[in-house]
């Protein structure tokens, strides 16, 4: 890339701590998305002060690049906006400084698109590990589609109005999925309070109440724990004489419903241990499940858990078939309810018929319904308010929260007749459908999308129209390769009145331009298209000699076009802005 002044330049990292209170240094979050990101998630400081005059200060119109990220990032370039000399940059960004036959935010616009983002990852160092890495050997080998500098501000123009307009719409998309989830909990909480069958109730005040439910299903448990207990007996070769032994046989803990609260009449509290399959304990899964095997027993992590209930089969992991016998206790069969219960607590999805026979590891619970109890009522039943309360009042952990099983067992469910459960579920499922949790992802991968075609179109000369009368990018670089235009980027705009520059300020010993090759309005243009400046940055970028740089500053002074800003200090550097 015959573009570049300065660069690329890698960054330094040194020791960081939450006590340290030296030089302030960006994350690499700080232009993972493409754009400048100064916020207190972005930024931190280090232990080290950063000496005035060292190179690592970061200067706006600055060009970042990520030398290393994931695939997906590498490469990805942002272009310094924020004040002169009060950050550095990590030694997994390059910065790199243009000449001014191109205007930064161009580059750096360019540099996103596909073209050079694919370049670069194609050439990518280490893509197996977590970190593939470019280098600036690439990075100057990058090909530019080059514009007249005229057309370069036309089209950063034209894409920051566009980009301005993409981003609107695009904060008040990322504000509507919150609202959907506070929809969908209030038809939740609804559900619970018995609120959404109140007129079916109306309608049908003869059915069983859940409480004779309850006494069903805690006989069958315990009818099915004393033919378990006998079974043991008899192997052992013990024949019981009398009924003595039955007594040993634990009931769960009534629920206090005195301080919770009130139910619809035939409605009861239950908790979750009442309310399992008598043969299927609430149990978490595989501890170690080792490495991934090929065609062994799926498992199922919180991560291959959705949002909306469903599985991410692509990421489903699998064990082998003695790791999974060891926790056969914990396997999964359709219809199960699974439960996260560490990270991010309070996952719930439905096990389906592809997933019959596999296992959770020790992150979820399974909790398999009883007979008669619809899967999904389970279901919407962890995911109410009335739930998600208990799980905030259970959870406990710093870095990473977590309930355990206990926890689980004595969650307190909400529980209706069985034929109003069947109802109640029939319509929250056709309320939530009603809820459109796809659209609003499909709608940010269509801006996604729009913003990569806008810029595709902008670097093939499409979006904005052409000027004959520009000059041409050719022309611009063939007087580059002949030795004008190029600016070495080092040295101190510094004067001796009737002298020249030293040679150590001119690189190479390349021409530099006169004050016959720039129009009366040059340095206030390089302001207005980069932003306020220091002196040394203007002097940098203008690619004058530097008695005609200060001729052209001093005139462009007098005429009204730029002005000099200082900030508090007296040490602070001399800034120079056009006026608008």
């Amino acid at each position: 890339m015959e573009l570049i002044a300065e660069g690329p330049t890698n960054g330094y990292s040194p020791q960081s701590g939450h006590d340290a209170a030296g030089t302030l240094t960006l994350k690499l979050t700080a232009t993972t998305g493409g754009k400048m990101r100064l916020d207190a998630n972005a930024t931190k400081r280090i232990y080290e002060h950063i000496p005035a005059d060292s190179k690592l200060w970061l200067q706006p119109n600055d060009i970042l690049i990520q030398r290393a990220n994931t695939l997906e990032h590498v490469g990805t370039a942002a272009i310094y906006d924020g004040p002169p000399a009060t950050y550095i940059y990590p030694d997994l960004m390059m910065r790199v400084r243009v000449t001014g036959a191109v205007i930064p935010s161009f580059l750096c616009l360019y540099l996103n698109t596909d073209a050079p983002r694919t370049f670069l990852r194609d050439r990518a160092t280490g893509t197996a590990g977590n970190m593939p890495k470019v280098s600036g050997s690439t990075v100057r080998a990058i090909p530019v589609h080059l514009a007249p500098i005229p057309e370069q501000r036309r089209i950063v123009a034209k894409l920051e109005a566009l980009t301005a307009k993409s981003d609107r719409a695009k904060t008040a998309l990322e504000a509507i999925p919150p609202l959907f989830d506070r929809l969908r909990q209030s038809v939740l909480s609804a559900a619970f309070r018995g609120d959404l069958t109140a007129a079916w109730r109306a309608k049908n005040p003869d059915v069983e109440p859940a409480e004779e439910l309850l006494k069903r299903i805690g006989a069958e448990r315990r009818r099915r724990w004393e033919e378990a207990e006998l079974a043991q007996m008899r192997a052992k070769g013990k024949v019981p004489g009398n009924d003595r032994w039955k007594e040993k046989y634990e009931e769960p803990a009534p629920v206090d419903a005195s301080e919770l609260p009130k139910l619809p009449e035939g409605w009861c509290w239950a908790r979750l241990e009442e309310l399992r399959a008598p043969d299927a304990p609430i149990v978490y899964g595989i501890i170690q499940p080792g490495d991934d095997v090929p065609g062994g027993v799926p498992y199922v992590r919180p991560i291959d858990m959705t949002n909306d209930g469903g599985i991410d089969f692509t990421s489903i992991k699998r064990t082998s078939d003695e790791i999974a016998k060891q926790y056969e206790r914990a396997s999964i069969k359709t219809g199960d309810v699974i439960l996260s219960i560490v990270g991010t607590i309070g996952k719930v999805v439905i096990t389906p018929a592809a997933l019959n026979g596999g296992n959770i590891t020790q992150s979820s619970v399974r909790i398999r319904t009883p007979d008669g109890m619809p899967w999904n009522y389970m279901r919407f039943a962890l995911l109410s308010p009335q739930l998600r309360k208990q799980y905030d009042r259970f959870r406990f952990g710093n870095a990473v929260q977590r309930l355990n099983v206990e926890h689980v067992r004595d969650l307190v469910v909400p529980l209706a007749p069985t034929a109003e459960q069947r109802e109640l579920t029939s319509r929250l499922e056709s309320a939530l459908q009603r809820v459109p949790n796809g659209l609003i992802r499909a709608l940010q991968e269509r801006f996604y999308d729009m913003e990569r075609a806008i810029l595709a179109k902008a670097f093939r000369g499409e979006l904005v129209p052409q000027d004959p009368n520009d000059e041409p990018a050719s022309d611009l670089l063939a007087r580059i390769r002949s030795g004008r235009g190029i600016a070495s980027g080092a040295g101190k705009p510094t004067r001796t009145k009737g002298t020249r520059a030293p040679r150590s300020q001119i690189k190479a010993e390349i021409v530099m331009l006169t004050r016959k090759d720039v129009t009366k309005s040059y340095l206030s243009g390089i302001l207005k298209d980069r932003g306020p400046l220091t002196a040394e940055a203007l002097w940098n970028a203008s690619q004058l000699q530097i008695d005609d740089f200060y001729d052209q500053l001093k005139e462009e002074e007098a005429r009204g076009l730029l002005r000099e800003k200082r900030g508090d200090s007296a040490s602070a550097p001399r800034i120079l802005e056009a006026r608008t």
